[in-house]
């Protein structure tokens, strides 16, 4: 959810943070005056001015995803990298860079959780508006579509894990918005 995320956000045109009083659940509202609603799918489209070079994935593409991963074949890898931020502490912020669907980010966030509420929070970027309506559905996720090749729409030191798993790696991005000690997974 938006509201959860707003002090690890920034503004992407102009890098203020979010007015907490005038952002919503549907909305992202800068201290600048600068507005993006969320689509009725509950993911916000952050991206401005000229189109990325890559291409983001399709409806079809994401379904072929999310049957390829519900069938269990990438498990080991998301089992791998939740026992890799199992040391975090439960409120933990987690970003997701190259999120898709959120497969992954899901399963690091259930093991912060340990069976209790969902106290950890989360920001899923991906170039896919499509991928990210299923993200979106995730608790305490603040779903974006977003250019990974671009500065990231993260206030500096604010997160406690980055996640990048099959996505383009954009490591001073990575390195400005982590935490001192946090950790990065391959």
């Amino acid at each position: 959810m938006l509201a959860d995320a707003l002090d690890l956000l920034i503004c992407p045109h102009c890098g203020a943070d979010w007015d907490a009083e005038a952002s919503s659940a549907r909305a992202l509202v800068c201290a600048e005056g600068h507005r993006y609603d969320a689509s009725r799918h509950g993911y916000v489209n952050l991206l401005t001015g000229r189109p990325s070079r890559s291409t983001p994935d399709t409806a079809d593409m994401v379904a072929a995803r999310d049957a390829f991963l519900g069938a269990g074949h990438y498990a080991p890898i998301a089992a791998a990298l939740a026992d890799a931020c199992a040391a975090l502490p439960a409120d933990a912020a987690v970003l997701d860079a190259g999120a898709g669907t959120g497969y992954y980010l899901a399963a690091v966030l259930d093991r912060l959780a340990g069976g209790g509420p969902r106290r950890a929070r989360a920001i899923a970027l991906d170039l896919s508006p499509q991928a990210l309506r299923r993200a979106a559905r995730l608790e305490r996720v603040a779903a974006l579509v977003w250019d990974l090749w671009k500065p990231l729409p993260v206030a500096a030191g604010t997160v406690d894990a980055v996640l990048d798993v099959f996505a383009p790696r954009n490591l001073p991005e990575f390195a400005r918005i982590t935490r001192p000690g946090a950790s990065s997974s391959p």
